[in-house]
């Protein structure tokens, strides 16, 4: 984390209204880096299935990660659908 944008994976940002969390707030909070139960739950999700063998646009350590899908500022989380 530092000056480039947090890679957010859709996939787990839209499981999160599961836990009764606004999805777009939630954007928000990961965008700005902030550190609160809303990204902790994020984070904790992500863990979770990267853990269950899943895969993630937003896991840094995969050979798929490319930065560069991170880079523009997409406020349409529907563009990040078919990149995974």
């Amino acid at each position: 984390m530092g000056i480039d944008p947090v890679p957010i994976d859709p996939n787990i940002l839209n499981q999160l209204s599961q836990h009764e969390i606004n999805v777009e707030y939630a954007r928000k909070c990961l965008e700005a880096n902030k550190h609160n139960h809303i990204t902790a739950t994020y984070f904790l999700l992500l863990k979770k299935h990267l853990k269950g063998g899943g895969e993630s646009i937003a896991d840094v350590r995969s050979p798929k990660y490319d930065p560069k899908v991170f880079l523009r500022r997409t406020y349409n989380l529907k563009d990040f659908t078919n990149t995974t």
